[in-house]
């Protein structure tokens, strides 16, 4: 019997191999630098950024041209936008360029618009952002199903991004800068930090008031700006009565401290700073031993747990949510 030896030669991939050195990367999405969103954001263009967001998430590239159905399906499917956000998303002209599809032969009825995906660096050529580094604020898939969910993960990424940046403890910010940011009121962000569950702590700067010093305080007390709008009471003053113990507070006014100290009493003048925001609830360790510092440690740490934080075993804090 005749005996057929078949040899199988395989040859080994050698460095720089075409055939071995494709890699199949997965698409990296654009990124929006914090301060271009804000930017949009200021100037009104937020559903048509909201859009772009999602359209970004999902990794498509710059100068597609897409239907408004296409979009629709897409964003509505992914997100659950609403039809009226995205309509109005892509009407926005500075940030959608916009034109007929080519007709097809044969076929009857109006073109439909294309809309084309714009690449960042326009963006912010348009905006006039310049080279200005900026930070990029992860979201997540439900932060884009309305403008208002938009807006309230941008502020809850500031939290956090702030918190961890200052070594896990609290940081100071005007509340107006983070209504500025967005777009929106004080009481808006108030709103999201009480939906949110962040909490915050008040500063206070105190002055003693002796007959040294009493006549730099203001005569009257200014209530109204030029506009006519109510000033905040942010400074005023603190009445001590050594004799009984009390305390109380009055408007910061030369008279009235004048009064006071020449009554016995201590007089300090009180003036509100920036609070210290917390990205999650801060516990009540008041029902706790002053000297129970441990207790204090475990009640501070199962906050920051049930918020999303968890410690290194180096001693350094990360974020981590579903």
């Amino acid at each position: 019997m005749l005996q057929v030896k078949i040899r199988f030669w395989l040859r080994l991939p050698e460095k720089g191999d075409l055939m071995f050195n494709i890699q199949n990367k997965k698409p990296t999405p654009y990124k929006l630098p914090n301060a271009l969103r804000e930017a949009m954001l200021r100037m009104d263009n937020k559903h048509g950024l909201v859009v772009l967001e999602g359209l970004y998430m999902l990794c498509f590239k710059a100068d597609q041209w897409m239907t408004f159905d296409e979009i629709y399906r897409i964003c509505r499917d992914n997100f659950g936008m609403s039809r009226q956000l995205i309509y109005k998303g892509l009407q926005n002209g500075i940030i959608f360029q916009r034109r007929k599809a080519e007709g097809v032969a044969g076929k009857r009825g109006a073109r439909p618009f294309l809309y084309r995906i714009p690449h960042p660096d326009e963006l912010i050529a348009e905006f006039r952002m310049g080279q200005k580094h900026s930070p990029h604020d992860e979201l997540r898939k439900a932060d884009l199903k309305s403008v208002s969910s938009y807006r309230k993960a941008l502020h809850r990424q500031l939290f956090i991004r702030k918190w961890l940046d200052n070594q896990a403890k609290g940081f100071k910010m005007s509340r107006k800068l983070m209504a500025k940011r967005l777009g929106v009121s004080v009481r808006t962000v108030r709103t999201y930090d009480k939906q949110l569950g962040f909490s915050n702590e008040p500063n206070y700067k105190e002055i003693p008031i002796t007959k040294n010093n009493w006549g730099r305080l203001p005569r009257f007390k200014d209530k109204f700006d030029e506009d006519g709008k109510r000033l905040p009471s942010k400074v005023w003053l603190k009445i001590f009565n050594p004799y009984n113990g009390e305390h109380y507070n009055l408007p910061c006014v030369r008279y009235l401290a004048y009064k006071a100290l020449n009554e016995g009493q201590y007089v300090y003048m009180v003036e509100r700073l920036i609070n210290t925001y917390y990205p999650y609830q801060k516990p009540d360790l008041s029902r706790f031993d002053s000297w129970d510092a441990l207790s204090h440690y475990d009640a501070e740490k199962d906050a920051r747990n049930q918020a999303g934080f968890y410690e290194h075993q180096n001693g350094g804090w990360y974020y981590q949510r579903e």
